[in-house]
């Protein structure tokens, strides 16, 4: 599975070009906060067109992205590290699919 679809690319060129202007602004030669800011403004426009407007494959894909969040993912931004999962039943083993914990 790619790391980004091909709706995604417009956005992905933007953002490179966004860290790109990081780059240079941050060498202290030149102030491009404000090219920076005007196409992170383009950027958060273009997701809201794009992700709005998806296809029923390309909404699965999304959902099936390798990159996408998991459970445990959440469980950690909710609880930090005060979370300690349950594993197995002693008798036949550890079910991946669900995750429980205290």
């Amino acid at each position: 599975m790619p790391k980004e679809f091909e709706f995604e690319k417009s956005i992905t060129e933007l953002e490179s070009r966004i860290r790109e202007l990081q780059t240079i602004s941050e060498s202290g030669k030149v102030d491009l906060s404000r090219e920076i800011q005007a196409i992170t403004d383009k950027v958060d426009a273009l997701k809201v067109e794009v992700y709005g407007s998806l296809e029923p494959w390309q909404i699965a894909q999304v959902a099936r992205h390798i990159n996408r969040p998991s459970t445990l993912d959440l469980i950690k931004l909710l609880c930090g590290d005060e979370f300690v999962e349950l594993h197995g039943d002693r008798l036949f083993g550890d079910d991946s699919a669900i995750v429980s914990g205290l």
